[in-house]
């Protein structure tokens, strides 16, 4: 009797065992909507309408997208706009920046696009709806001119207000250096370095929201160098004893000296003497004669080979 008993313990807690690891109600799957495209804008460039936006990197719950579709939506009616819209699908990456453009309609077309994204048939919203009525596009910038000044690239051109585009040299023109219009025909780009050629076109606007261009200039291209002289040495001093003169200069403050170089005459025309490093500022003439008035003059150079004008003269007569 009492093995009976054990046994029915035994089955008991058995069965309590299977009944307490029953597993529950299964949980429903994350969802696997995309989030929306971000950065949405369209503009007229020329003649024609380009939008453009980024793709998002993963769905709703957090999880990372493959390789998916943008759907564009485009619509010169009135109506709602899925229904009297053509719509237009680009493969797209996980964060990229996608482009699409199409002819411009004639001015005074009110249009409206707008775009989503969708990933294994799920559907992100649709950004707002960019609307506007097409405007007739302004002329083009004529006579684009680059040119080198200290600092950088100064640019030049016939009309009005315009964007700024560069590129460098076998690339893409691509978001414009300033997204803000010049205010006039003119503008100074100091952010390249000497060592780089780049090319730039220029776009007249004629509105901003949203953003109305011209077709592009004529380009302009230019390598980007040096060629600017540094400031001459002052402080030039000259002193005349035992048949040598000893010539002295204050050190340079230009951040790209690479030397001096020293100049003498006697009433005709200036003589090299010497390249000194830019680490010296003095120079012995130990090829003076004892006579004549001599009249040293001292210019800097520069790593790129720009030299300044001479220094103010300073005369010697070795005795």
């Amino acid at each position: 009797m009492r093995d009976l008993w054990r046994t029915v313990s035994v089955l008991a807690v058995l069965s309590c065992a299977v009944a307490c690891g029953k597993r529950g109600e299964p949980l429903p799957p994350l969802p696997r909507t995309p989030q929306a495209v971000s950065g949405f804008t369209v503009a007229q460039r020329g003649d024609r309408l380009e939008a453009r936006g980024v793709a998002p990197r993963t769905t709703s719950s957090g999880a990372a997208l493959s390789v998916f579709e943008v759907e564009l939506i485009r619509a010169e009616k009135e109506g709602e706009l899925e229904k009297v819209g053509q719509s237009e699908k680009l493969r797209v990456a996980p964060g990229e920046t996608f482009r699409q453009s199409w002819p411009l309609p004639p001015a005074g077309t009110n249009v409206r696009i707008a775009a989503r994204a969708i990933s294994r048939g799920q559907r992100s919203t649709f950004t707002p709806p960019v609307a506007f009525a097409v405007k007739a596009p302004p002329a083009a910038p004529t006579a684009l001119t680059a040119g080198l000044e200290a600092g950088g690239v100064v640019l030049g051109w016939t009309g009005g207000p315009a964007l700024v585009y560069r590129k460098k040299t076998g690339g893409a023109y691509d978001a414009p250096v300033d997204p803000k219009p010049t205010a006039g025909p003119a503008f100074r780009d100091t952010s390249v370095a000497p060592g780089q050629s780049w090319c730039y076109v220029v776009r007249a606007v004629a509105g901003t929201e949203p953003l109305v261009e011209s077709a592009p200039s004529s380009e302009a291209c230019v390598s980007v160098r040096d060629v600017f002289a540094p400031a001459a040495p002052a402080g030039v001093a000259a002193l005349a004893a035992g048949g040598v003169v000893d010539v002295s200069w204050s050190p340079s403050t230009e951040p790209d000296l690479a030397s001096y170089r020293v100049y003498r005459s006697e009433g005709g025309e200036a003589k090299k003497l010497a390249d000194v490093p830019g680490s010296e500022t003095r120079f012995r003439d130990e090829a003076a004669v004892i006579g004549p008035t001599y009249s040293y003059t001292v210019t800097a150079v520069d790593k790129d080979g720009n030299e300044s004008v001479p220094s103010a003269p300073a005369k010697a007569r070795p005795l």
